[in-house]
């Protein structure tokens, strides 16, 4: 027991990530492959460059001064001794209050309403440790309940538990139940593994010099970062999160175990450089390919992580980088709403979902080619590509109508514009506007085919002239529109299909 105790205190004083080749499956036994062909021949001198900046930043975490601890906190460490953690094996316990301190003086109860930290004989709940958050949870008895938000451990082996009480009052002495937030412990074991994972596919695309440089492990989300001299290229970030996605789907069970620290030594398992560890440590092993010294809280099989996104990579440091990524809902959340805004972006630029981008790379280079234009033509609308507006032109209820803004231009340019697109249209409805000097402007055209069936550009524009915050008129053929709202054109130009389309149905029984 006592092993177990010191085994379970020095691991959780140092989370380390380590990954070692072991027998693979195929899918990820192909990506491994790849991606250690793929492997640059600069590995061996950026080992060598690697490794200074580990022990420099190892000594750097030495060098740092400890923060004060709080007597309180030794005197109730030397009393009871450190706090004995059950929650590897569950995400609850039937404990007692062992003390309750507020306002940095132990108290003998905690009343409805304040907030203090209670020590507990056991407890379920993980100190925040080896960049892992601490739990969250609740604590209830004798008619009392209390919410935790935050495990810590001031001293190694001692556990307080930020706690408000919400209900009742609870007493130093008294028997309680404590109970682990399962959701957030889960969404928490999820990124844990994650990391472990990550670190692994890192060694496997950038060389074994990658080495564990920092970490922050939260419910959804993971930062890790690791020594590495230049920036990720978009393929091998691609690279990596394929090969993770891949030992996900594997479902490899996740172990725990412990050895001695120097057995662990002589294994092919990674420990932080530069990191005190006790006689013997705790190793959590992903499917023989990954193990690593490590005190934190693990799903029971790689499958439950569910998915792993990157959001980024960064330097945060010389030499050390930084990756940012989610897990499990969170990264699937993080999926959905992605497509959600891939399905309005095609549906408001009408194309489909796999052509979006080339759509808006269309469209960016078509505005650019408008704005040089435009700066180029003072009076705006001489150089315009009729055709090109034209090839964009869309239908509005059996009519094809051309909307476009032409930057700058004055209504006299607008109205020439118009009559070259309208010559290159054929048939069909022009729309063109500008905006300048605090107005927005439209014209206008009708071809005759469109008049004959009862459409009017002096009714199109009177109506979109009320958007644009002025008035408009003309014939049937031609009309034009001014306003004091320049920041509604664009409104007003959308609005033109659908009041087209109405008109024709009116004007056509």
């Amino acid at each position: 027991m006592a092993a177990a105790k010191s085994a379970v205190s020095s691991a959780r004083r140092a989370v380390s990530k380590a990954s070692a080749p072991a027998k693979q499956a195929a899918p990820a036994k192909k990506a491994a492959t790849a991606a250690k062909k793929a492997a640059p021949a600069r590995k061996a001198a950026t080992a060598k460059k690697a490794a200074p900046a580990a022990k420099k930043a190892a000594t750097a975490k030495k060098a740092a001064p400890a923060k004060a601890v709080a007597a309180v906190y030794r005197d109730i460490a030397a009393r009871l001794g450190g706090t004995p953690f059950s929650g590897y094996g569950a995400e609850a316990a039937d404990t007692t209050i062992a003390a309750i301190i507020k306002d940095g003086a132990e108290v003998s109860a905690l009343p409805e309403g304040e907030e203090g930290e209670l020590v507990l004989e056991t407890t379920p709940f993980y100190a925040e440790s080896g960049g892992q958050v601490g739990d969250r949870g609740r604590v209830s008895g004798g008619g009392a309940t209390a919410i935790v938000t935050e495990a810590r451990s001031p001293l190694p082996g001692l556990v307080v538990h930020r706690a408000k009480t919400v209900a009742g009052t609870l007493r130093r002495g008294e028997r309680i139940r404590a109970e682990v937030d399962a959701e957030t412990r889960a969404e928490t074991a999820r990124c844990h593994t994650g990391t472990h994972l990550l670190q692994h596919a890192l060694r496997l695309v950038l060389g074994e010099h990658v080495k564990q440089a920092g970490s922050l492990v939260e419910p959804g989300r993971l930062r890790f970062d690791f020594t590495h001299f230049t920036a990720m290229s978009p393929r091998e970030i691609e690279r990596v999160e394929e090969i993770v996605n891949a030992r996900i789907r594997e479902n490899a069970p996740v172990g725990t175990y412990e050895m001695p620290f120097e057995e662990a030594r002589t294994r092919d398992i990674i420990a932080i450089f530069g990191e005190k560890y006790g006689d013997s440590v705790r190793v959590v092993d992903v499917g023989g390919y990954s193990r690593e010294l490590c005190g934190g809280t693990h799903v029971r099989a790689a499958g439950e992580i569910g998915l792993f996104t990157i959001l980024g990579e960064s330097s945060v440091a010389a030499g050390v980088r930084r990756i940012e990524a989610l897990c499990g809902n969170a990264a699937w959340r993080l999926a959905r709403r992605r497509a959600v805004q891939v399905q309005e972006i095609s549906r408001l630029f009408r194309t489909d979902p796999e052509d979006v981008v080339e759509r808006v790379e269309a469209l960016r280079v078509e505005a650019k080619r408008l704005r040089k234009s435009a700066a180029a033509d003072p009076g705006g609308g001489g150089e315009i590509d009729a055709e090109a507006l034209v090839a964009r032109a869309r239908d509005a209820g059996g009519a094809r109508l051309v909307a476009a803004e032409l930057g700058g231009a004055r209504v006299d340019a607008l109205r020439a514009a118009g009559d070259r697109v309208r010559r290159a249209l054929g048939r069909g409805v022009v729309l063109l506007g500008s905006t300048g000097d605090g107005r927005a402007n439209l014209v206008c055209m009708v071809t005759e085919d469109l008049v004959g069936r009862g459409l009017n550009a002096g009714a199109i524009v009177k109506e979109l002239a009320k958007i644009i915050g002025g008035s408009g008129g003309g014939r049937p053929q031609m009309a034009q529109a001014g306003g004091r709202s320049p920041e509604k054109l664009g409104e007003a130009l959308a609005s033109a299909p659908g009041l087209i389309e109405r008109s024709l149905k009116q004007v056509n029984g």
